[in-house]
């Protein structure tokens, strides 16, 4: 993946974490602050933590997907749904529901439904969807730093 793609992607998963108080290291010096805004002006994306603003990118600190308990994934289960007509081929499930489609069959077409609601719990649990732990873009939260959901 390329540098621009890692970003772009890092940009788009911040921007959907905006309303959930995600947490990033804002320096080299590992200072830790809540974003609480994104914006461009004159090409340049900046970013707004509580009190000052920056133009570098940030890393949000993200938890792993197996960092989930047996709770959070009851709950989770709760919000996916999957609906496989008996003459359809199956459909993946994959990572607790982040691939998660209702299936119809109509005159020989198939289309597709994203449960968002999946989407939205995993951005407020703080979880890694997109692999960014992996990929160098993000840090693994400490036990607690979210506190308890």
């Amino acid at each position: 993946m390329k540098k621009d793609d890692k970003e772009q992607l890092l940009l788009k998963d911040l921007c959907a974490r905006l309303p959930y108080d995600v947490m990033c290291q804002t320096d080299e010096n590992g200072k830790i602050h809540k974003l609480k805004g994104i914006n461009k002006y004159k090409g340049i994306w900046w970013y707004e933590f509580d009190g000052f603003r920056n133009i570098k990118l940030p890393k949000p600190y993200l938890r792993t997907m197996s960092s989930m308990t047996e709770e959070e994934l009851k709950e989770l289960k709760t919000l996916c749904s999957i609906y496989i007509p008996t003459n359809c081929p199956t459909i993946g499930f994959k990572d607790y529901g982040i691939i998660v489609f209702t299936h119809h069959l109509t005159n020989n077409t198939y289309s597709f439904k994203l449960n968002i609601d999946i989407i939205d719990w995993l951005n407020a649990h703080h979880f890694d969807y997109h692999d960014l732990i992996e990929k160098g873009l993000a840090i693994e939260a400490p036990d607690g730093m979210y506190g308890k959901f």
